[in-house]
């Protein structure tokens, strides 16, 4: 068996398609794509890479398009990308020797979410990526993986929309590590979530399979809407479904400071700060409590949490602007 696959889904993504695949040539083993009916030149710059295509018919699922991705890889080891995402072809050298180190059955990964200035819970950029949006939200997930354990069943994707392996790994039994590569993603930037991608997360939390990542981004809908009501009881569902969401209690945090509800604010970054410091996403909570306790004038609480970050994650880049 070979090493690793790239996976990816795709639909009409030619101007950004070669971006995300150029650094993974000679990389990996294979490139497997489920292509959902491009009309572009999407197809012709999947041959141009020699990827093995399937083509799917699109019925508002995207695990089931990635699982026909997975059904498909031979490699023992997949990572999964999207056609606006991209690393660079030092990382993807990095990527693949992670999989020969073995020493986890699957890997997490931040990924940094460019987004128009404004965007509640978003971060301030630094160095280069400031060339390309002064703000960006973090998101972490699983994206590196053995197709299988050993004799075991194969890892799937779930959620029709906001799909995750990582519930499906802890629950076969998957030893799960963290990398230290940053995934780029500036797909969000310039618009607002599609109707068609809210109305797929709105289906999931009336069928009652929605993730917090999903309610929280329903909450980040509703305040598009001005309802704000919704947009509350949304985020700390979010918080009751995960009691550790570090990047729920950034947004609920800077939602009621927003509201002028400046101690409800603080209170809840605050708590979220003692609850997730295990969590990938404590520099990003960490950094909105910072902001928060500055904008109060209270230095001295924000020197505190700053010192406890470094201790936490001294290497963490969302740290150097602090």
């Amino acid at each position: 068996m070979t090493l690793l696959a790239l996976s990816i889904i795709v639909k009409d993504c030619e101007k950004t398609l070669e971006r995300a695949l150029l650094p993974f040539k000679g990389v990996v083993d294979e490139i497997v794509a489920v292509d959902t009916g491009s009309t572009d030149r999407t197809l012709e710059i999947l041959n141009s890479f020699d990827a093995r295509v399937i083509e799917q018919k699109w019925e508002d699922d995207f695990s089931k398009a990635r699982n026909v991705a997975l059904e498909q890889i031979k490699t023992e080891w997949f990572f999964s990308i999207d056609s606006d995402e991209w690393v660079s072809g030092e990382e993807a050298v990095r990527i693949k020797e992670m999989c020969e180190s073995n020493q986890a059955d699957a890997v997490m990964f931040e990924t940094i979410n460019f987004v128009a200035d404004g965007t509640a819970g978003a971060l301030s950029t630094t160095g280069a990526d400031t060339k390309i949006s002064d703000s960006y939200v973090l998101s972490t997930k699983v994206r590196l993986a053995k197709t299988s354990l050993q004799e075991g069943e194969g890892l799937r994707w779930r959620g029709v929309v906001h799909e995750l392996l990582d519930d499906d790994a802890r629950e076969k039994g998957y030893r799960i590590g963290m990398s230290p590569i940053q995934i780029r993603h500036d797909g969000m930037m310039g618009s607002t979530q599609s109707e068609y991608y809210v109305g797929l997360c709105n289906r999931s939390y009336e069928e009652g399979t929605a993730t917090p990542s999903i309610l929280l981004l329903l909450a980040v809908e509703a305040v598009r809407q001005e309802n704000m009501e919704r947009a509350e009881m949304l985020a700390l569902k979010a918080l009751k479904m995960e009691r550790r969401f570090a990047r729920a209690y950034a947004w609920l945090g800077q939602f009621y400071f927003v509201q002028g509800e400046t101690r409800k604010g603080l209170s809840i970054v605050q708590r979220g700060v003692k609850l997730c410091q295990f969590s990938s996403d404590f520099a990003e909570l960490a950094g909105v409590a910072i902001k928060m306790h500055r904008e109060v004038g209270d230095e001295n609480g924000a020197r505190v949490i700053l010192a406890a970050a470094y201790n936490i994650c001294p290497n963490d880049l969302r740290l150097m602007a602090k």
